[in-house]
């Protein structure tokens, strides 16, 4: 809540710049370059990287069955947002060479009026991404939690299997019947029934180093524009137009019914229409970053 509020602030604090600076604006539009429309794919398939909250803020509600109805709103609702607000940055500063507009307007504020805005929105988006960091990170965290426990739990079943052959093998060579063999070793078969809390693997370790791999990527790629195409384009198409068909073909693979036939077409068009995005995308962007400045 207060992320969202602060980066609420931070908006009103562009547009207060945009009408402050609207008489100076550039006097030409800035012309389209379409060799950028790869990167710029990427980088609105990017803006789907909270699409992983999606079940978890569901299954939170206490009416899910309003879920769909909201979020159909509330995507419409950002989507006029983010255009708007783009198309009027655009109008007002013309070109933005900048991954982010706050940051964009800290580097020009000097040229600008109301330089005093952009040092408070800078500091409020700031706050934003510190107090939403953890939100972010939680389907990160359950998954690699998830898998650091799934390893752990291997070795200790391999090593409570021993144990229990072992001792088994031993109570065999005495006068014990079956029943009482099991008996003994219940304490050891509860052991192994009983399950860590429901954030299976979560630790400080999993959570300092998820951010700290998020640093020093952050710091090898320091342009933000390229970093969050290259981002859009391998982590937001699978997470919007490949996992979700994927999962979807799944659960209509045994429905012969006239809907599941137009869901798996649709399924089919966005896989390929994801993958397809992923490759170029990914391509774009890896050039952009390797290439030469």
């Amino acid at each position: 809540m207060i992320g969202s509020a602060l980066q609420f602030a931070a908006f009103i604090l562009v547009g207060v710049m945009v009408c402050l600076n609207w008489e100076t604006r550039p006097a030409e539009i800035v012309a389209a370059d379409w060799s950028m429309v790869p990167l710029a794919v990427c980088a609105i398939t990017y803006s789907y990287e909270g699409i992983n909250l999606l079940l978890p803020i569901q299954s939170a509600m206490q009416r899910p069955a309003n879920f769909e109805k909201i979020f159909i709103s509330t995507q419409i609702f950002v989507a006029i947002l983010f255009v708007f607000f783009a198309v009027m940055c655009l109008y007002a500063f013309g070109e933005v060479d900048d991954g982010s507009i706050t940051a964009y307007l800290m580097q020009h504020n000097a040229e600008l009026v109301g330089d005093n805005y952009v040092v408070i929105a800078n500091l409020f988006i700031s706050f934003a991404v510190l107090f939403s960091y953890p939100l972010q990170l939680f389907p990160a965290i359950t998954t690699f939690g998830q898998m650091k426990h799934n390893i752990k739990q291997k070795k200790v079943q391999r090593e409570m299997n021993d144990g229990l052959i072992k001792d088994y093998s031993m109570l065999s060579d005495k006068e014990f019947s079956h029943s009482q063999r099991l008996a003994a070793l219940s304490p050891r078969l509860q052991m192994q029934i009983e399950d860590e809390n429901p954030l299976q693997g979560d630790s400080r370790t999993v959570r300092g180093s998820l951010v700290l791999l998020t640093f020093f990527i952050a710091l090898s790629v320091p342009d933000v524009q390229k970093l969050i195409s290259l981002a859009g384009a391998l982590a937001g198409s699978s997470t919007a137009l490949i996992i979700p068909p994927l999962i979807g073909l799944r659960f209509l693979k045994q429905d012969g019914s006239i809907y599941s036939v137009y869901m798996k077409y649709l399924s089919f068009f966005l896989l390929g229409l994801g993958i397809t995005f992923c490759l170029i995308g990914t391509i774009a962007s890896l050039h952009q970053i390797l290439g030469p400045a």
